[in-house]
């Protein structure tokens, strides 16, 4: 029952909710046995399909999860890479996603990979590691083949890596890193030892760090900024947060954001243009640490001529986040030891709840 290219065809389904190295296990497991069978029965080759399942409404998005899975198995020619998604609408049985069509039907499900995704008669294995293998493969006209059921290689799951991500983050492929890491921004005015505290807390929290784009842009000593410097630093602390959120632990400490960057273009040319806007919005944290000019030494620079101009800077800054109603601390101690504890201990206090079915969200607490 191979396909038209003369390879041996198997299949799994997965909610992937999230993508995590107990999926990852599953699926080079299936990809290895259907190997060895291909060479077994002198087939041309063989194609492992995964197939995403998902719906509207779910607390991961299912296209992020088909993102996740493609960016993990999508480079190997022997695995095909499905999206599910809206699966009941797609096949014509409505949008009953509690009914026992969805949870049972395993005659249901084998429609999935047969008509859905177009696989036909060609499934050969249906492969997975819950009770419903036997159901689906038969729904499929496949043989079953289960793996590691008792969770005795992988013992993780999808609930405990989305209530308690940062408990099991090596259990995260690093496609999946991005969604559940924290980022925190070390935001304020100019001298006011952001630098120092980004560099002491990346070092605390083993992890990666963003520092200031400003200087790879211009030298202060040298000139003043231009419009289209800032510009360029604000696009500059998006991108580069971005590309790095892969190697994050758990956290990723940037040094100023795109907000701070437009606030200093207003203060200096006044209304920002729209790109600024745009990535000052779009640029989100989970938390700001504000370093409080308060209690601290002024030192005048070309752009604050006097410490109220520099303390209102602050201020700024402050009504700029209660504005947006973003998370913020503000670090108000001028020594430098308590400043660091206050944002350490302000950082170990993100936590992931759940809140009834389908929502979770990060709070501060």
């Amino acid at each position: 029952m191979v396909n038209e290219s003369g390879e041996l065809v198997g299949v799994t389904e997965c909610r992937l909710e999230p993508l995590q190295k107990g999926h990852v296990y599953m699926m080079h497991m299936s990809r290895g046995l259907l190997q060895e069978k291909a060479r077994q029965q002198g087939a041309a080759g063989y194609k492992l399909h995964l197939i995403v399942t998902s719906h509207d409404g779910e607390i991961i998005p299912g296209k992020l999860r088909y993102q996740w899975a493609q960016k993990t198995f999508g480079g190997d020619p022997n695995i095909v890479v499905h999206s599910g998604h809206n699966s009941l609408e797609v096949l014509g049985y409505g949008n009953d996603y509690s009914g026992d069509r969805y949870t049972k039907d395993w005659d249901f499900w084998g429609e999935v990979a047969t008509k859905m995704c177009g696989l036909g008669d060609t499934v050969d294995y249906f492969f997975g590691s819950e009770g419903y293998v036997d159901g689906i493969a038969r729904a499929c006209g496949a043989e079953p083949i289960e793996i590691d059921e008792d969770r005795e290689a992988m013992r993780v799951s999808g609930t405990i890596m989305r209530e308690h991500p940062h408990f099991k983050w090596e259990y995260f492929p690093d496609a999946v890193k991005p969604y559940f890491a924290k980022k925190v921004c070390i935001t304020g005015a100019p001298f006011t030892g952001k630098a120092d505290l980004v560099r002491n807390l990346a070092e605390d929290f083993s992890t990666v760090k963003v520092v200031d784009q400003s200087s790879k842009v211009y030298n202060p000593l040298e000139r003043t900024c231009t419009r289209a410097d800032l510009e360029k630093i604000a696009m500059l602390h998006q991108v580069t947060a971005d590309a790095l959120l892969e190697q994050a632990n758990k956290v990723i400490i940037c040094d100023s954001d795109a907000l701070l960057t437009r606030l200093w273009y207003e203060k200096i040319f006044t209304d920002a243009p729209e790109r600024i806007k745009e990535l000052s919005n779009i640029q989100r944290f989970d938390l700001y640490v504000l370093t409080d000019s308060a209690n601290m030494n002024f030192r005048e620079s070309n752009t604050f001529k006097s410490a109220d101009e520099w303390h209102a800077f602050t201020q700024t800054i402050k009504g700029a986040l209660e504005e947006r109603g973003w998370p913020y601390v503000t670090l108000d101690s001028h020594q430098k030891a308590k400043r660091h504890t206050n944002a350490v201990n302000a950082i170990n206090d993100l936590r992931w709840i759940t809140e009834g079915k389908n929502k979770m969200r990060w709070m501060q607490r």
